[in-house]
């Protein structure tokens, strides 16, 4: 026993030892939890690409913490998914999936992996919808022949074949991507014929085909006018040729005509039985063939049935104009007969005779009796009663025409912009600018250099629709013959010099809707019979001398969408009307004299403007104007308003959009406005840097995102500031070039807590506006180097571009500012979307980093001075700046000349044209206001601009290791030159082009940057 105690006793010291040993060891310190990371192995794609017919991409990745996947822009979430969208620690993979791409155009979104404050980017890239398609499948041309344009959409490769001989395509060219229009020459028609020809686009299984018709105008015209049918009746097979639609009817009711559907259809032939004719008489029925817009183009089919002994003319009624002319009558018999004329007007020719069809010959005389007439040819069977009577109409002399060349007389007619056919015995549809549907006559002669006065024989039209002579030089006073036109819709005497009073007969013009005679200087009270035009839709007297009241009646005007009555004498209070028209969408009444209380309610639910500005109302703001949603206008301003403004205005959506700082508050003398407005008071977020991507190629280009005006309310994680930061991100790299170099950048925001919210109050960069000639944006510049010096931990802030974007909705021009050492900053103004991407693509992308001139011209009539040209090419020799514009007109010489020269770049119409902020002396790439040119308010940049920006974007990341190469560009610029192409094709809508407002960019110290 004591043997084995022996034993047992060094086992026991030995655990003894292991479990002190162990009791040390709990006493170390714990090893921290690593930091929030996210690994993507790099095999894996960061920027797929799927088909248009959608698809998935898998990205596998692994977080050390718990972590979340989101879409950078919420408008992608209708045609992309991400699944799952967070998950814990470890191993993960997400599915991007994309939807079908109905769109012609490539779309992209990002997708962001977040894990705590570690990021990644994902660019996720759609392909568009093959698209091939014609403006027009359908030409008509004239029998001289002439040239045709067809303008193709496409972004696909595309062939021409030409089915007609007679038709030569311009150019040996058959294939696309670098032509959107097709020129073709027409040989002029000697067949005698109208004929027609066929072109076809196509690639692949995609196909456009356009019929080319050539005659002697627009026209529906028969192969045959003209059917005799046999008393046992028979078929009648009608062809028809058309450039245009049409329809058909049976001029009377006829039954014993009936249009045959068993046989097989063809849009060009119509078949139709004739019934045996039981009767005694000859029978006839008209067929017409007609254009639904315009019923004076037509053809008609005479159809006549006789019985034995019939005798059959070809028509029983003829037309003739004021010239008179001959006329040729088909008589077809089997019996002998006479020929009466009841008019010496009427003189039979030439009789011709046949065995069974006769063809008589007649001459019209010119119409001089001051009416229309009216004469009669009968057929008669020398043996028998049997007759056919042709009736001749005659019209009197053209009253139209006479008034029309009155017109053309009084407003100096020779020296008209265009008077093209004007008082030639061309029809008068033929002149310029006179158009007719059915009977109603329209004249459009705006802007078209009009110079005189209005004649009073104006009122003769009295089937006149629409009389447009707005933007001449007219002058005198409206005839009161005006009251003559009881169908006039459209009355637009606006632009001119016009004076005197508004004719009172206008209000008798019961048709009127539109009435526009601003920017004249007519004077005299407005027509008290205002309240008769029940149709008025539109009322613009703007910019006049007009004085008194508004007529009461006004308030009769249920159908009044517009009123601008504004900088007129107009006095008197608002009439009460007014404010119960429900349809009302702008009223303008700013700076008159008007007086009074604004009402207490108001149906006005439509409003989308109002303007009363600098007048003298007086009283408080009422309440229901924060109770108009589509209000998005508002002015106020400068009247005697007083009183606090109440919280349920100041918190309407509309209030900011108002800029109510400028457009309520300011009152005349000491008459104020009280508004309680929020102040900031957490300013711990202010100097906070949000990194927005980090470069994955070159060095990094550095792009920095601040803002002024935003409260400390907005700055919240994913909050009001950082959402607007990020929009503007997504602007500056959605179009090439930026876009294809968006992996280059270094993007961070830094947040800036404003005080207030308002321009004048106390804001974070202090912006403000300033007018020098027009309202533009004025900032701290100092206080924004300070952000960014201390946002990215350098006091050199060399080749960094800054967007500043501005919190608020006032009317003014955005601007770049070169800081020096090509330090810019573009300040961009929040305001209406397309607004606000103009102005980032306009200040950020094209003068910020592109250092490109501006392409319009704001001074069209003069010439750059020749110190202004020295400046620019210094500045072009020393940093490249200026690189879209040149001084010379020679496309061999013009720095890009080698684009003029380049084959793929023939779409883009790249050559030499005149003005770039000057109108004269300075030269652009790109013609007036084209979509491929940003710089003159298009909506891409041309291929110079794109390769000053290229340029300076391979040169900053990667430094003097990177030389130029144009082949290499050209290769780049694939996407660029597809996107130009894209937008030329596509309609161009020019408000939006016009809509963001341009100023040149602000230069505070050159540039010292060697390009």
């Amino acid at each position: 026993m004591k043997k084995r105690i022996y034993y047992l006793f060094p086992l026991f010291i030995l655990l003894l030892f292991v479990v002190c040993s162990c009791k040390d060891d709990n006493n170390e310190p714990t090893p921290p939890e690593p930091s929030p990371e996210i690994t993507i192995p790099s095999s894996e794609n960061l920027n797929p690409v799927l088909s248009q017919e959608g698809g998935t991409a898998s990205i596998s990745f692994t977080t050390t913490a718990d972590w979340t996947a989101s879409l950078v822009n919420t408008r992608a979430e209708s045609w992309i998914t991400v699944t799952p969208n967070s998950g814990s620690k470890g191993k993960n993979e997400i599915t991007i999936t994309a939807t079908t791409n109905e769109t012609y155009d490539e779309r992209n979104a990002t997708v962001v992996l977040k894990c705590g404050s570690d990021s990644k980017n994902i660019v996720v890239t759609q392909k568009q919808k093959d698209a091939l398609t014609v403006t027009s499948s359908k030409y008509e041309v004239a029998s001289k022949g002439g040239n045709i344009s067809v303008e193709v959409k496409a972004n696909i490769n595309f062939e021409v074949e030409v089915r007609a001989d007679w038709i030569k395509q311009q150019t040996e060219k058959t294939r696309a991507l670098t032509t959107s229009n097709l020129n073709f020459t027409i040989e002029p028609n000697e067949t005698g014929d109208k004929r027609e020809g066929e072109i076809i686009i196509k690639s692949g299984e995609l196909s456009e085909t356009i019929k080319v018709y050539q005659g002697f105008e627009d026209f529906i015209t028969l192969t045959k006018k003209d059917f005799t049918i046999p008393e046992e009746g028979g078929n009648v097979d009608i062809e028809i040729k058309s450039t245009l639609d049409y329809e058909v009817k049976m001029l009377s009711d006829v039954d014993w005509i009936t249009e045959i559907q068993s046989r097989a259809v063809s849009t060009h032939t119509h078949h139709y039985t004739v019934s045996p004719n039981d009767t005694y008489d000859s029978r006839e029925a008209k067929i017409v063939f007609y254009n639904p817009k315009d019923e004076n183009v037509a053809d008609t089919v005479s159809i006549y049935q006789m019985y034995k002994g019939a005798i059959l003319v070809a028509r029983n009624e003829y037309q003739f104009g004021i010239d008179g002319g001959t006329l040729n009558l088909a008589v077809q018999t089997n019996l002998e007969f006479d020929v009466e004329v009841s008019d010496t007007w009427i003189q039979q020719v030439q009789p011709t005779r046949a065995l069974t069809e006769y063809n008589l010959s007649f001459a019209i005389s010119k119409n001089t009796e001051q009416k229309d007439r009216e004469g009669t040819i009968t057929v008669k069977d020398k043996n028998s009663d049997k007759k056919q009577v042709v009736t001749i109409k005659q019209s009197r002399i053209d009253l139209e025409r006479e008034a029309l060349i009155a017109l053309y007389k009084a407003t100096n007619g020779d020296n008209w912009t265009n008077n093209t056919n004007w008082c030639s015995d061309k029809p008068i549809t033929e002149w310029y600018g006179i158009h007719k549907v059915e009977d109603s006559l329209y004249i459009a002669l705006g802007f078209n250099n009009l110079k005189g006065f209005i004649p009073k024989e104006i009122g003769k039209l009295t089937n006149l629709h629409t009389l447009d002579l707005q933007g001449n030089n007219l002058s005198g006073e409206i005839p009161k013959e005006i009251g003559n036109l009881k169908q006039l819709v459209i009355l637009r005497f606006a632009y001119n010099q016009l004076t005197g009073n508004i004719p009172e007969e206008i209000g008798f013009l019961e048709n009127l809707e539109i009435i526009e005679i601003q920017e004249n200087n007519l004077s005299g009270r407005i027509f008290e019979n205002l309240g008769n035009l029940k149709k008025l839709k539109s009322f613009y007297a703007q910019l006049n001398q007009l004085e008194g009241n508004i007529p009461q009646s006004v308030g009769h005007l249920k159908e009044l969408k517009e009123l601008l009555l504004s900088s007129n004498n107009l006095s008197g209070n608002i009439p009460e009307g007014i404010w119960n028209l429900g349809q009302l969408e702008i009223i303008g009444l700013r700076k008159n004299s008007f007086l009074g209380e604004l009402p207490k309610e108001t149906k006005l639910t439509k409003l989308k403007s109002l303007d009363l500005g600098y007048n003298n109302l007086s009283g408080s703001i009422p309440e229901w104007i924060a109770d108009l949603p589509l209000l998005k206008s508002c002015n106020l301003a400068y009247n005697f308003f007083s009183g606090a403004i109440s919280t349920k205005i100041t918190q309407t959506p509309n209030w900011n959009l108002w800029a109510a700082e400028y457009s309520i508050i300011p009152q005349k003398n000491d008459y104020n406005l009280l508004v309680d407005y929020y102040t900031s008071t957490d300013f711990s977020k202010d100097g906070e840097v949000v990194i927005l991507q980090t470069h994955t190629k070159g060095k990094g280009i550095k792009l920095v995102l601040i803002g002024d005006l935003f409260l400390d309310t907005d700055m919240d994680f994913d909050g009001v500031y950082e959402m607007r930061m990020k929009e503007a991100m997504e602007i500056f790299f959605s179009i090439e070039p930026t876009k294809s170099l968006q992996e280059l950048f270094d993007v961070i925001c830094i947040k800036a807590v404003s005080k207030n919210n308002y321009l004048g109050g106390e804001t974070a960069l202090s912006t403000n506006t300033t007018k020098n000639g027009i309202w533009t944006f004025e900032f701290d510049s100092d206080n924004v180097r300070k952000y960014v010096q201390k946002a990215i931990g350098m006091s050199s802030l060399n080749d960094v571009l800054t967007i500043m974007v501005i919190n608020s909705y006032v009317e003014a021009h955005s601007c770049c500012h070169y800081l020096g050492n090509n330090f810019n900053v573009a300040c961009c103004q929040l305001n209406r979307e397309t607004s606000t991407i103009q102005a980032i693509l306009h200040e950020a992308n094209g003068h910020g980093f592109g250092l490109l001139h501006d392409e319009y011209r704001a001074y069209e009539q003069e010439t750059i001075p020749e110190n202004e040209i020295e400046i620019r090419q210094r500045e072009y020799e020393n940093a490249g700046y200026w690189a879209n514009i040149d001084f010379t007109n020679d496309p061999k010489k013009v720095k890009w000349a080698h684009f003029i020269l380049d084959p793929r770049y023939a779409a883009e119409e790249i050559g030499v044209y005149e003005g770039a902020l000057w109108g004269k002396g300075i030269y652009r790439p790109t013609k007036n206001e084209s979509a491929c040119s940003i710089m003159d308010g298009g909506l891409r940049f041309n291929a110079p601009s794109r390769e000053a920006i290229y340029k300076r974007a391979m040169k900053l990341a990667y430094g003097d290791s990177w030389t130029y190469d144009y082949e290499e560009f050209v290769k780049f610029d694939e996407p660029g030159r597809a996107e130009c192409i894209n937008t030329n094709t596509r309609s161009v809508n020019k408000k939006i082009m016009k809509d963001y407002k341009h100023i040149p960019p602000k230069i505070f110290n050159y540039p010292a940057v060697a390009k």
